[in-house]
């Protein structure tokens, strides 16, 4: 545990992202305690991404009683022209996006804006967003409802998508994100329970849907999936 997670909680780490870029592994996590907003995301860094390799390297953005977001669950992305940005949030104000210094990892200096993307005006249940590229536009991707809860849970995962990183983003209705919208990609179906915390990777010639579950026959016990993502005429994703 780094030095610093000691004043967000007091054991566990959540929500890891990591990618590679310029030869070295970047991982982003959050450091909070469950159902509170004060919140930190870290960064850690690694030439070999082996245990006992990676170097903390300090928060990247913070959140406290009195903010309006909550910084956790972290997703790095690098836009078309070479920018880099990283979305967090979870309930609260609903899903933020900063714009990433890419020479350290930490928020850009010369851009300190934070740019509401998502929330849920009716419901604040409304996190683990993932921006994914695709087509000339950006897809952001978000878990609704409840998480956590075993076989009781009722997440879902949304998506929107827009022209620019930083929005707007809207549903296939056009229902603006900021306005509570979203196009459910994936729900609970037979023995797969409150799917969602996703992440969407590139692999070959495969886009996958990557996310966790409760398993509805082993007593909710907590399990991995995986689809592969396809595209309609229009442009949304479907598995």
């Amino acid at each position: 545990m780094p030095p610093w997670a000691s004043a967000y909680n007091h054991g566990d780490l959540w929500a890891p992202d990591v990618s590679t870029h310029n030869g070295k592994y970047l991982l982003y996590f959050a450091a909070s305690t469950f159902g509170k907003n004060t919140s930190a995301i870290g960064l850690a860094t690694s030439q070999t991404a082996a245990p006992g390799s990676w170097s903390d390297q300090g928060i990247v953005i913070s959140s406290h009683a009195s903010d309006d977001y909550n910084a956790i669950d972290p997703g790095l992305l690098v836009d078309s022209g070479g920018k880099w940005w990283l979305s967090f949030g979870s309930f609260w104000g609903g899903i933020m996006l900063i714009e990433i210094d890419p020479t350290n990892g930490k928020q850009a200096s010369w851009n300190q804006m934070r740019y509401p993307l998502a929330r849920r005006p009716e419901s604040p249940a409304i996190e683990a967003a993932y921006i994914y590229p695709h087509d000339n536009r950006y897809y952001l991707f978000t878990s609704f409802d409840q998480c956590c809860r075993g076989v009781a849970s009722t997440y879902h995962i949304a998506v929107g998508r827009s022209t620019r990183v930083t929005g707007p983003y809207y549903d296939r209705d056009g229902v603006a994100l900021s306005q509570g919208g979203g196009t459910i990609v994936l729900s609970s179906h037979g023995t797969v329970i409150g799917p969602g915390g996703q992440v969407v990777f590139h692999d070959g010639n495969d886009e996958l849907l990557i996310y966790h579950y409760y398993d509805g026959t082993n007593k909710g016990r907590p399990m991995l999936g995986m689809n592969r993502i396809r595209w309609d005429s229009e442009g949304w994703p479907h598995i």
